[in-house]
């Protein structure tokens, strides 16, 4: 897995902000975007799905419905979803750093 801070940095949102951070988040999870995109509720598809929620709502400050109807979700799974990976990065020292990449870069 390359670093964060490589990951971040290879974002190009020119054209598009939703399907490169979809990519980014795929690669950084090992989670296909299909399965992010898809219904699966295992949790390593949950967490990345999460996060890619979490990585869109940062970079592009979409509403909550708008992130939803992306993912083929209701806005409180949204909601649910950003507040469960801000837990989760309490005990992810990778995830922290992935976040802190994304912040430093688009924040």
């Amino acid at each position: 897995m390359a670093p964060p801070e490589d990951l971040v940095a290879a974002l190009d949102l020119s054209r598009d902000k939703f399907d490169p951070i979809l990519k980014m988040v795929s690669e950084r999870t090992g989670v296909s975007v299909a399965d992010i995109l898809g219904k699966g509720r295992r949790a390593p598809i949950a967490a990345a799905r999460q996060e890619a929620m979490w990585t869109v709502r940062t970079i592009t400050n979409w509403s909550l419905s708008r992130i939803g109807g992306r993912f083929n979700r209701d806005h409180t799974t949204v909601l649910h979803a950003i507040r469960q990976v801000e837990a989760r990065a309490d005990q992810d020292a990778d995830l922290r750093a992935f976040m802190d990449a994304v912040k430093n870069a688009f924040c």
